[in-house]
């Protein structure tokens, strides 16, 4: 695997996760 391909998908993984935490914090609307 390319070192390149392994950052990616570690930035993909954080982005989807900070967009699930921010998406659910609106839902149940409660910060943090």
């Amino acid at each position: 695997m390319d070192v390149g391909v392994i950052l990616f998908l570690l930035v993909v993984a954080i982005w989807m996760f900070a967009i699930w935490r921010d998406y659910d914090a609106r839902r149940t609307h409660r910060k943090g």
